[in-house]
């Protein structure tokens, strides 16, 4: 059985309606948050394989609204009633949504993954100017359209892209500081990237126990099978280009590094990224239980 959930796209002027499977689920909901190029992609399909297999529902608000080719902030919810505190997980938020509740207390659990904003952007480049689809619609695709021109007209030289496009900065700072400000950290565990593309098997376990699930370790031994993609160098037209830390030390200059040092230097203390080679944590979680939580949340 379905209800819908209604959407108005204020600037088009039109209703969506994404269906809605009807819940009786006793599993405390949740939310799924991780920022563009931050693995994302991944972190959404590893938690909705498993809760395909163990009968919980999942929506993935930003991603049909992503799909009908409106940007986030353009679609508003008719009612508010939607997110509800039992038998949902909500998955594919990267950035925030006017429409979100609060979420600063312990009505929901939120799961969160960062990456090194450095690398981010070196991914996004690749992403804009050569792997992006060029069939999404309406205003979306014209937005995608431009990103890829600017980022071509870049001479394939992601150091001149960041002085070119240097909008996409404060975009990343600015989704970093939704997860330290908006967050309970009563009810949030983070992750870094960095500490669990090669530990998947163990960051699945994790997240299914804080997140409360019924716990399946053939399940999750299936879903980390299925979803563990191992890739050989680089693939620049491909969405899993690759997927190894640190790659923005083969792209950037000395001098873009310094710069974004500089621009990023907030978060890089607060998420422990200053000299990664030495500092990879024996801890998944980088969070309220790790030994950064006064970092986290000061």
């Amino acid at each position: 059985m379905k209800d819908f959930i209604k959407f108005r796209d204020v600037k088009g002027g039109q209703d969506l309606f994404m269906a809605r499977p009807v819940s009786d689920n006793k599993v405390k909901s949740f939310f799924i948050f991780s920022g563009v190029k931050s693995g994302s992609t991944l972190l959404n399909n590893l938690i909705q394989l498993y809760t395909n297999q163990v009968n919980l529902p999942v929506l993935n608000i930003p991603g049909f609204i992503f799909e009908q080719g409106i940007p986030l902030p353009n679609a508003r919810l008719a009612d508010s009633s939607v997110f509800t505190r039992q038998g949902y997980g909500y998955i594919g938020w990267r950035s925030y949504w006017e429409d979100l509740p609060d979420l600063n207390n312990d009505h929901y659990n939120h799961v969160v993954l960062v990456r090194d904003p450095r690398d981010r952007l070196v991914s996004l480049y690749f992403a804009i100017a050569y792997s992006h689809s060029k069939s999404k619609k309406g205003v979306l695709k014209d937005q995608l359209l431009s990103n890829r021109k600017n980022a071509l007209q870049s001479v394939d030289d992601v150091n001149d892209w960041v002085f070119r496009e240097p909008k996409f900065i404060p975009a990343i700072i600015n989704s970093y500081r939704y997860f330290l400000n908006r967050l309970s950290s009563h009810s949030t565990r983070i992750y870094r990237y960095e500490d669990v593309i090669f530990r998947k098997l163990e960051w699945m376990v994790d997240m299914v126990e804080f997140l409360g699930l019924p716990f399946r370790k053939d399940i999750i031994n299936e879903v980390v099978e299925k979803m563990d993609v191992s890739v050989s160098g680089e693939r620049k037209d491909q969405h899993i280009r690759q997927v190894n830390p640190g790659n923005h030390l083969k792209h950037f200059t000395p001098e873009t590094i310094a710069y974004l040092d500089s621009q990023f230097d907030d978060i890089l203390k607060t998420y422990d990224y200053l000299n990664m080679e030495s500092n990879h944590s024996n801890d998944i979680c980088f969070g309220r239980e790790g030994k950064n939580q006064h970092l986290l949340y000061a």
